[in-house]
């Protein structure tokens, strides 16, 4: 892929500045008309959106949406999420229930085809992607063994980023499309796919997104441990939006029309003060208007979108992706669910303590103790839960964990005990209706003793079957393939979340008067 120098300039794809101030209540508007024909969510996402309304509009004043949204949360979160309670206010608006799910579950799985026609393959404009200095990215991975203080991580880089294949280990005899894929390369794979996205632009006066392939993941993960500063925290994202300033399509859209792929959690870059864990990146005045692809976002924050953490399977064609959904929906699962994790004992009252424990006394649960680092391998967790019909998913280190997605790829139904894990984060890749693939149960019940075998007993096995159906017809959404010309007739995770991206700016030039 030849160097993309950055020159001309043109109105025709301006971003009025009002859409700054407009975007957010425009979205939120056309997120509740989208879910009005369910009416058990509708009363639900009015909720949320009346309580978001409160929360942010608490300002002497009138502000805007964005205005108060950035006065909020812009200093509040200022550490990396340790406390599992500072989510309870959740349960005042989310409820989650089994009903009135089939037919947008059923709905959702027709739709997983990419658009056929050639004249739609770039309906949304064209990608320009920015050619940045070595040191935003290639610099970063060249110094493979200082990634992780921890261990030694190089091997992940392999494959461009999916990690060291699997070989005679993969499933079905598709030695070419498993690997060893770590949760945190995404920003490589995005990368690699976006050079060879069939609607690039060389020119970026003819673009609509700018993707800028900075891994800042990678970069803060380097100093997050071991006492670094928070000058040098931040110095190379700093340099990035210095760079940025200086080029012609960001000072043309003031930052408009812009993404990044990061392949950490929103709260690493939410410092607020030095002394703080992260880095202070999404605080900096200058990424108010670059969208953020994240595989954890905040949920409140509109410039961020949740995008799903890589698995380690990485399909070269329909044939393969077809022939394992077929596969894992023909297993024999002899377990109702199944837990893989590790207790934490520095946590009072330890969550996944409690889970465990039910999971012994339960008649039909496997459970792996995570506490060896044996779910390192992946693939131990992934053939757990192709064992059971579901899978407990309580939150990680933050309120997502990688296991969410190979609970999906296992074809086996989730169990979650926080919205945020899943239903507050990847809109675009999971289906509408919460209850049509997943269950929920709360937190708060748990700790109370309500006992998961019993709940999960008590649904219906037919229900149970199309719920199991509508996790195989996601498989698609939820796994990256191996590369851009890999599947002809199916849309992966990497397609939906560009797509996704693409279409919201398409909107938002239409929604700006100075475009003709």
């Amino acid at each position: 892929m030849p160097a993309r120098k950055v020159h001309g300039h043109s109105d025709s794809v301006n971003y009025s500045p009002s859409i700054v101030q407009e975007k957010e209540g425009v979205e939120a508007w056309k997120h509740i008309e989208a879910v009005a024909v369910s009416s058990d969510w509708i009363g639900k996402e009015q909720a949320l959106e009346h309580e978001k309304v409160i929360e942010d509009l608490n300002i002497d004043g009138l502000k805007s949406v964005v205005e108060a949204r950035n006065m909020k949360f812009g200093n509040i979160i200022s550490s990396k999420v340790k406390d599992e309670h500072q989510d309870d206010a959740e349960d005042v608006y989310m409820n989650v229930s089994f009903s009135n799910s089939d037919e947008r579950g059923n709905a959702f799985a027709l739709n997983v085809y990419k658009e056929s026609a050639p004249d739609s393959q770039c309906k949304y404009g064209y990608i320009y992607v920015y050619d940045l200095p070595p040191m935003f990215n290639e610099e970063i991975i060249s110094d493979c063994i200082s990634l992780n203080v921890f261990q030694n991580v190089c091997n992940t880089l392999l494959n461009d980023g999916l990690g060291p294949s699997l070989g005679d280990a993969s499933p079905l005899g598709q030695n070419a499309s498993w690997f060893m894929s770590d949760q945190f390369t995404s920003e490589i794979v995005f990368h690699r796919r976006m050079l060879q996205h069939s609607c690039l632009t060389d020119e970026p006066e003819k673009a609509t997104g700018f993707y800028v392939p900075y891994y800042g993941g990678l970069d803060v993960g380097r100093y997050l441990w071991s006492g670094y500063s928070a000058e040098r925290r931040d110095r190379v994202g700093s340099r990035l939006l210095e760079w940025l300033a200086e080029q012609r399509p960001w000072k043309r859209n003031r930052g408009l029309g812009h993404f990044m792929m990061i392949g950490r959690i929103s709260w690493d870059f939410r410092r607020s003060r030095d002394e703080d864990w992260g880095s202070g990146l999404f605080h900096n005045p200058s990424m108010r208007n670059m969208t953020r692809l994240i595989i954890e976002k905040n949920p409140w924050e509109y410039m961020e979108m949740g995008v799903p953490y890589p698995t380690n399977f990485h399909p070269r064609s329909d044939t393969e992706l077809m022939l394992w959904q077929s596969y894992i929906r023909s297993l024999h699962r002899g377990s109702l669910f199944s837990f893989a994790g590790a207790r934490r004992s520095s946590f009072n009252n330890d969550f996944r303590g409690i889970l465990l424990d039910q999971c012994q006394q339960a008649k039909r649960c496997r459970s792996l103790d995570c506490s060896n680092r044996v779910c390192d391998n992946n693939q131990r967790t992934l053939e757990l839960f192709m064992s059971s019909i579901f899978c407990l998913q309580p939150r990680g280190d933050s309120f997502t964990r990688r296991s969410i997605f190979d609970c999906l790829l296992a074809g086996t139904i989730p169990v979650f005990f926080w919205h945020r894990s899943a239903y507050m984060q990847y809109k675009w890749h999971l289906p509408d209706e919460p209850g049509s693939y997943s269950v929920f149960i709360s937190k708060h019940a748990i700790r109370n003793g309500t006992q998961i075998e019993d709940v999960l007993m008590a649904i219906p096995p037919e229900k149970v079957r199309r719920m199991r159906e509508v996790v195989i017809s996601m498989i698609p959404r939820i796994v990256y393939a191996a590369s851009s010309l890999a599947m002809k007739h199916h849309q992966d995770a990497f397609d939906v979340s560009v797509e996704g991206v693409m279409r919201r700016f398409k909107e938002e030039l239409h929604l700006s008067p100075e475009v003709a």
